[in-house]
């Protein structure tokens, strides 16, 4: 009698084992599957804003069609990968978007990566983290500034956030600085858009560092403190990019998630401003 009732106690538990199991492979396809209908929607709706904020920009020529001897060679700047083509006309795209989506403060793109977004800041930094331009719940969120900053991008040191995303949209290819080789020669720069400016900015360090590291403070009680400050960011850097960056200067920090409890973060240094 008792072997009877631990064989049946076995096979029970095995049942019981055997439709946990099953559950969690339903309940892990169902999260699948979620997941990927979310991605998929940040991505189309994202795409829909970038076609509409690039619709009037001004385009490249076409090949043959460079209104010159095609024997020559081509100008130095056509083959520079770091050559800078601001579009004007994203500045007035932006202040139409500003009209549906108040809290949009400017548009980053960067050079020769596919990361090209608005940035908003909220009334807090959790706002836009895990919320769309159209206030959808959304894990890829916004890419937004820091709400201690000034809107205006005229702080000394401001801070963009964006989701590490798996499918790399978002920030999720700034990873590519310290996991392919020689990545920095070709993507040096990047160009921030507001209303009426556009800003060119040159990448000088990238590197790990806690979620609660010194990168996070935006505000310096003297130029000393600020010197210092750039200090940590340059002995802290993967790379000696040989970029100089003073106290002078108009810094940013692009921030992404990395390891549990870890940042990865790039530094950039305003190089250039154009009026518009």
């Amino acid at each position: 009698m008792k072997k009877n009732k631990k064989k049946w106690m076995r096979e029970l538990l095995a049942c019981c084992v055997l439709v946990l199991g099953i559950l969690l492979l339903v309940f892990s396809g169902i999260y699948m599957v979620r997941l990927f209908k979310d991605y998929h929607e940040s991505i189309e709706e994202y795409d829909e804003i970038r076609q509409k904020v690039f619709a009037d920009a001004e385009t490249k020529p076409e090949e043959g069609s460079l209104g010159r001897d095609e024997t020559e060679e081509p100008a130095q700047d056509e083959l520079d990968p770091n050559a800078w083509n601001p579009q004007t006309s994203v500045c007035s795209a932006i202040a139409e978007m500003q009209e549906e989506y108040e809290d949009v403060i400017g548009w980053i793109e960067m050079d020769n990566v596919d990361i090209s977004y608005p940035i908003v800041q909220g009334d807090s930094n959790d706002q836009y983290l895990r919320h769309t331009l159209s206030g959808e719940y959304k894990t890829a969120g916004c890419i937004f500034m820091e709400t201690l900053n000034h809107a205006d991008f005229q702080d000394s040191h401001t801070i963009i956030y964006g989701h590490n995303m798996r499918n790399e949209t978002m920030f999720g290819k700034l990873k590519n600085y310290k996991q392919i080789e020689d990545y920095y020669q070709d993507h040096q720069y990047f160009t921030i858009y507001t209303t009426d400016r556009i800003y060119r900015y040159h990448i000088f360090a990238y590197y790990d560092i806690s979620e609660t590291g010194f990168i996070y403070n935006v505000h310096f009680e003297t130029i000393e403190e600020f010197q210092a400050f750039l200090d940590k960011m340059y002995s802290c850097s993967y790379e000696d990019t040989g970029v100089e960056a003073g106290v002078y200067d108009k810094i940013i920090t692009l921030s992404t998630c990395s390891v549990t409890g870890s940042r990865f973060v790039v530094n950039a240094v305003r190089v250039e401003t154009i009026e518009v």
